[in-house]
């Protein structure tokens, strides 16, 4: 909701806004407002999809405002954007002050459903406070109250409008004075007797205004008085406790303001452990406050007895714990190890575990109803702590030349010696430490496990820790930029180096003497290079081929020789996109692009283009000169047409085309 600021007197509309939602089918929802301080106008400005069905109830004396909606289109569901206004709400400000309008968000309905399923969830809300603002004119804003049990009556008065300071007094079965000294302050007089008092209010002005109150007004001399009956929560942190008031007295209707921000609901649900204020101000201005607490006893443990281990490994150790608090009425409840522990024959009063090594225990406890979990450690009596030192790294992949030195310290305890150092490798093999020192070698890449075994009390302790070898990458080169020589500017070529893998610190020596790791001022040839890392890891890489720019061009063959001897064959030399031909030569003399009446042959053009020169050939054959043979089939007899004539060719270029002749 949006609100904004109004002057006594005068009626505001607050625009009650949506975020985007997709497939909106329904909606159901209350708003409350303080129906003391405003009175209900109108809803208006409804948005075209949240015009009908719409079903809203007004109840000014509660100050509650219940819309229901259901979406015209009920299986496909309505669209909204983001603040887009579904109405306002249009209320009537009657005195100065900030006055909170908002969602009912306990004892009440509160969801909005989606698609064609229906599917509800409970937004998120907000509201806002009005600020009401003096009129104009001077005016002031009277509220009565008479206390029975206490016999007294007490008047406010907010003077506003005009020009401050107003002068107040009042005559009647008491006479007196006050001073209120700006726009919508409050005067507060107590301790009246009942009877008829006039009231007469000036301001800086001069301008003045009269109210006539009597004590006990119809209706007051009974005493507002509150209840509440709450329900606590199920279990400690849960959040289904319940609180409601019960206000009689006063003269309704009544405004209910509750610590939480709620306000105008009798009823708060969803509520956890804790304190709960609520103050109800009857129409008349009497106030009474109350509050309530909402208790879950939690449910706890105690540990009865927990004995150390002797050491790491060692299943000697006690752990005795028992159940407290919650729901339980006879100390016993129900346990569940969830880690470590075995399975318990449930109820009892503890639970243990004997032969405990060290290390954690968690522990379910439950009373029937609700359950938490708990954690527990067994200590050892004595520690022993590993470390370790890596002497050499592995110095190359693949290599096994890394060295460390297990080192251990008693932090606990008083085991007793020797101390026996063991190292496992990550192949599951086993070396002990025989030079007495804890230093291994020849380690390669992988999972390490350092045990040390010791003794105490009697037990056979064991101390183990976990490290990593790792070695450096493979020694390689991620790419290779090569760059030619320039036909115009030779000795200008280059070639560039990106190494990876390996320990950084990397030295390059190419063999025609540089040490960088890109080679400079190179002419046409061969290159190779060492490169060395921080570890001393070489890599031999090449040969990297240096080549002298050429200008593209190629020979286009535009006719073939046709026959043995024949000399019709002709070329074209063709360049390449952006090439700019300077000048053409042909081995044959000739000094055009396209070359025709050739002989069979090689042909070598050069050319000139950008002021580089380029050579390249074309081959011209010309065809086998043509043989034939005929196949002949003589007639079986004389005078019959049964002969045959074929014709084998071989020879020129195919397709063959024939033309016969015959006696007929």
């Amino acid at each position: 909701m949006g609100c904004g600021s109004v002057q006594a007197g005068q009626t505001i509309c607050i625009p009650v806004t949506i975020t985007a939602v997709d497939s909106l089918v329904a909606a159901e929802f209350t708003i409350g407002f303080n129906q003391l301080a405003f009175d209900f106008v109108s809803i208006s400005n409804l948005h075209p999809e949240f015009d009908q069905p719409l079903t809203v109830n007004p109840v000014q004396s509660q100050g509650r405002i219940k819309v229901l909606w259901l979406s015209s289109q009920v299986l496909s569901g309505t669209n909204f954007n983001a603040g887009d206004v579904l109405f306002e709400i249009c209320l009537k400000a009657k005195a100065p002050g900030s006055y909170p309008i908002n969602f009912i968000g306990s004892g009440e309905n509160l969801f909005l459903a989606y698609g064609s399923n229906g599917e509800a969830i409970i937004p998120s809300i907000s509201g806002c406070s009005i600020q009401v603002t003096p009129a104009s004119t001077l005016d002031a804003f009277f509220q009565a109250c008479y206390n029975k049990t206490n016999m007294e009556g007490t008047v406010t008065v907010i003077g506003y409008g005009g020009t401050p300071p107003y002068n107040v007094s009042w005559t009647g079965p008491q006479n007196n004075s006050g001073v209120i000294n700006n726009s919508g302050d409050t005067l507060r007089i107590m301790n009246l007797d009942t009877g008829t008092y006039t009231f007469h209010i000036v301001d800086g002005a001069g301008a003045d205004s009269t109210k006539i109150i009597n004590l006990p007004l119809p209706g007051l001399g009974i005493d507002l008085s509150l209840n509440t009956v709450p329900r606590n929560p199920t279990c400690f942190g849960d959040m289904n406790g319940t609180l409601r008031v019960n206000p009689t007295g006063g003269t309704e209707p009544y405004f209910i303001q509750w610590s939480t921000g709620d306000i105008n609901t009798r009823l708060l649900d969803n509520l956890g452990s804790g304190i709960y204020f609520v103050t109800v101000t009857d129409k008349n201005g009497c106030i009474a406050t109350g509050s309530d607490a909402l208790a879950a006893n939690p449910i706890g443990s105690t540990i009865i007895r927990n004995t150390p281990a002797t050491c790491p490994g060692v299943n000697n150790g006690y752990l005795q714990v028992a159940g407290a608090g919650g729901n339980s009425t006879n100390g016993f409840y129900d346990f569940e190890w969830l880690i470590g522990g075995q399975p318990v024959n449930n109820p009892l009063g503890s639970v243990s575990i004997r032969n405990a090594l060290p290390g954690l225990y968690r522990l379910r406890i439950s009373d029937g109803i609700c359950s938490d979990t708990f954690d527990f450690t067994v200590q050892a009596k004595n520690n022993v702590e590993i470390s370790v030192d890596t002497l050499n790294p592995i110095s190359c992949n693949g290599l096994a030349d890394g060295r460390v030195k297990i080192n251990y310290a008693v932090t606990t305890g008083n085991p007793q010696g020797p101390f026996n150092l063991r190292l496992e490798f990550p192949n599951g093999s086993q070396a002990n430490d025989v030079s007495g020192t804890g230093t291994f070698s020849n380690l390669y890449n992988g999972r390490y496990l350092a045990t040390v075994i010791y003794q105490a009390d009697d037990s056979l302790c064991i101390a183990t820790d976990s490290f990593d070898l790792i070695e450096p990458e493979v020694l390689d080169t991620s790419s290779v930029i090569i760059i030619g020589e320039s036909c115009t500017t030779p000795g200008n070529g280059q070639i560039i180096l990106n190494p990876t893998g390996g320990t950084p610190g990397y030295v390059y020596s190419w063999d025609n003497g540089q040490t960088d790791s890109i080679a400079i001022n190179l002419t046409q040839g061969d290159y190779n290079v060492t490169i060395s890392d921080s570890r001393g890891c070489t890599l031999n890489y090449g040969p990297f081929t240096i080549t002298q720019d050429r200008v593209d061009v190629s020979i286009d063959t535009l006719r073939e020789i046709t026959c043995p001897r024949s000399q019709d064959g002709s070329l074209q030399v063709v360049p390449g996109p952006g090439v700019n031909l300077q000048s053409v030569s042909w081995s044959n003399g000739s000094t055009q692009n396209t070359i025709s009446g050739l002989d069979t042959g090689t042909y070598v053009v050069t050319v000139v283009a950008d002021n580089c020169t380029s050579s390249t050939s074309a081959y011209l054959s010309e065809p086998p000169p043509m043989s034939h043979a005929f196949i002949l089939t003589e007639p079986t007899c004389a005078g019959l047409a049964n002969g045959s004539v074929g014709i084998q060719v071989l020879g020129g270029t195919g397709p063959y085309m024939y033309a016969w002749s015959d006696p007929n």
